[in-house]
């Protein structure tokens, strides 16, 4: 797509935002209703791709239903329209106007503070924990699935590779690095999935490293290898017993719902009345909790 394509008959193509293993997002303006919007198109199919082409089809469909079910919920994207477009769909959706959470954490130049990381984490894990509740998994929770608003408001997006919890899914997703070790196997995938995702994104705020080798997901298809033990080095001390719990290789042994996690972090969170972070670039994520005269 370039600028200045029109989509179905009514939507003005601005600028790339980003893609994924389903589709491509972009930016554009709903000429009926003049408002900025965001489309995600579908991949186009191609003859090596056929296959996947279908099955994408159904999860575009799927992640259009999911969005469209949480309608007005804090943290997910504002579901608008789907449409045909070629062969495919588009999603038609809330532009959120800010940065993902990869490329907040980079403007950093370090590691990033306590209340900050728990700040961000914590409003992935209340988003997180809407799927959980009506029994899904979104399988692919990263820093670059989570954006930061001009508020400092959390989303989460890319809802195509949510599937149902306890359920073997036809394809295995996820990102490295991120992904639990369940998800390198043909198993049955269940919310603590989601929790060892989100274990990884908090580590990697606070230490800048992942917790587990490069190669995590090659020992978890050859269950034959140990599994290897987490760097939780640089993680401060009296978070790591949670974060632990968190990313935990065994999926019984771990935190198993993302409204656990929210639980298990409320008192690393910024309290109500205190000030900002002095360290604090760009966005505030900690005003939610700063500012609550009750946290709950």
């Amino acid at each position: 797509m370039r600028r200045g394509d029109v989509v179905a008959k009514r939507y003005v193509i601005d600028r790339p935002l980003g893609g994924g293993s389903f589709g491509t997002a972009f930016a554009a303006y709903d000429t009926r209703l003049d408002r900025q919007v965001a489309i995600k198109f579908q991949h186009p199919r191609t003859f090596e791709s056929n296959a996947g082409f279908e099955s994408n089809k159904m999860g575009f469909k799927e992640e259009a239903r999911i969005l469209k079910h949480y309608k007005g919920s804090r943290g997910i994207p504002e579901y608008f329209d789907i449409a045909r477009h070629n062969e495919g769909w588009v999603i038609v959706m809330e532009l959120v106007e800010g940065v993902t959470v990869e490329r907040y954490a980079s403007v950093s130049h370090g590691p990033m503070e306590q209340d900050i990381a728990v700040s961000i984490v914590t409003q992935v894990a209340e988003t997180v924990s809407l799927l959980h509740e009506a029994g899904y998994v979104h399988r692919d929770v990263k820093p670059g699935n989570a954006m930061i608003d001009h508020n400092g408001d959390v989303y989460v997006i890319d809802f195509g590779s949510t599937w149902v919890a306890g359920r073997k899914p036809p394809l295995r997703e996820g990102t490295d690095g991120f992904a639990a070790p369940e998800q390198a196997m043909p198993l049955r995938i269940g919310t603590s999935a989601d929790v060892f995702s989100i274990g990884c994104i908090l580590v990697k705020l606070l230490t800048l490293h992942l917790p587990y080798p490069d190669d995590y997901l090659t020992r978890a298809r050859k269950r034959r290898l140990p599994p290897p033990e987490p760097d939780l080095t640089h993680v401060p001390a009296p978070l790591a017993p949670v974060v632990l719990d968190m990313i935990h290789w065994e999926p019984r042994l771990r935190i198993q719902t993302a409204a656990e996690v929210v639980d298990r972090l409320r008192p690393f969170r910024p309290a109500a009345g205190s000030p900002p972070n002095p360290k604090l670039i760009g966005a505030d994520p900690t005003m939610r909790y700063r500012c609550s005269v009750a946290v709950r």
